[in-house]
């Protein structure tokens, strides 16, 4: 009679190996013998970064008062990015914020991302191979942090010798579908961005995107010339020189719509409905979509995600490893460690991106 076992992927990872190929040998068994082996998927325990073009990382936000500007002078529904913070918008995205160490240029480790990026990509195709995504209606109202969970594999006894106990292909993980970024949604083109700025699973953080990314630029109501600070619109409005164009819309949202997120959050819906309800604020002249990034590239790049999560760290630091560096602790080599990650995994989603657009206009 077959049955089921259920072998748990440890908590810790195990002492890192020394030999010159353990970083390529990990590659090749990080996903495919991971409960064999005895490998640990490690949630990375710190502030998580979005990747962004640059090396450089998200800055914390700094959430904005409504400017004080003149209505005569400003464009409606405007606010100052240099104005004070909202008690009740100051909530960080992520419970478990810290200090975050950003890798310096010159810093050797650098070398190295080719090579890690390049080691990547066969575990990543394997691994989408192994999950399956849905969008089941687990609650998403708080950030929890990744747990591993048990992976199932089918026992059978070999009819030719009982002593033998046969474990078959382990079943697909299964994961859920990640939160899109309404603007993403609306335009997947122009806001492809959003795949590589915005991966909160909160509603809460969701907000927080909304504000730090997609707030209305400055603009002229009579030309909608766009600037950079209220003070150079309120000058060229001045000067009255520009001509009268027809309106034409403006990306972004209002303070109105700014504060309506905040101030009429219908936080006792379910995730999906607050997330359409945040929709028709944005929108509210089109159709709300689905909540999720639940294909195309916006699913490449969240499994691409799912997988760096999990073994990422390990792959890296195994890679260090086999190439003499991590042989003692040191806290800077472990903070050079986990920005090496985050670099890495910008590096993937951005070529996972690149690689989609190239496609799409070919």
């Amino acid at each position: 009679m077959a049955r089921q076992t259920q072998l748990h992927t440890p908590r810790s990872a195990p002492t890192n190996q020394g030999s010159n190929n353990a970083g390529y040998l990990l590659a090749q068994v990080a996903i495919r013998n991971s409960p064999a082996r005895g490998l640990a998927s490690r949630h990375l325990e710190r502030r998580r970064t979005y990747p962004s073009p640059r090396l450089g990382r998200t800055a914390t936000p700094v959430q904005t008062r409504a400017s004080a500007t003149p209505s005569s002078l400003s464009s409606e529904h405007e606010w100052d990015s240099s104005s004070s913070s909202s008690s009740s918008e100051s909530d960080s995205e992520h419970e478990d914020q810290v200090e975050h160490y950003t890798l310096p240029h010159e810093h050797e480790w650098h070398k190295f991302r080719p090579e890690l990026l390049q080691l990547a990509h066969p575990q990543l195709e394997e691994f989408s191979s192994l999950v399956e995504y849905d969008a089941s209606s687990r609650t998403r109202s708080r950030v929890v942090k990744w747990q591993p969970e048990p992976l199932l594999v089918e026992e059978a006894q070999d009819p030719s010798d009982p002593e033998v106990v046969v474990l078959s292909r382990q079943r697909k993980m299964a994961r859920q579908f990640h939160q899109a970024c309404p603007f993403y949604k609306s335009d997947p083109v122009k806001h492809k961005r959003c795949l590589l700025l915005y991966n909160s699973q909160s509603i809460e953080g969701l907000k927080h995107h909304l504000a730090r990314h997609h707030k209305k630029p400055f603009y002229c109501a009579r030309c909608f010339e766009t600037f950079k600070t209220p003070i150079g619109r309120d000058s060229h409005i001045l000067d009255a020189k520009c001509q009268l164009l027809d309106p034409k819309p403006m990306d972004g949202i209002d303070q109105y719509q700014r504060s309506m997120l905040w101030k009429k959050d219908k936080w006792y819906l379910s995730e999906r409905k607050r997330w359409r309800w945040i929709w028709t604020i944005v929108f509210p002249s089109q159709p709300p979509h689905s909540p999720y990034l639940d294909q195309g590239l916006g699913l490449e790049v969240s499994m691409a995600r799912d997988f760096w999560d999990m073994y990422g760290w390990r792959c890296v630091s195994d890679f260090l490893s086999s190439r003499g560096y991590l042989d003692r602790h040191d806290e800077n080599d472990e903070k050079a460690l986990d920005a090496l990650c985050d670099l890495v995994l910008e590096d993937l989603l951005t070529e996972i991106i690149e690689r989609a657009s190239s496609t799409r206009a070919c």
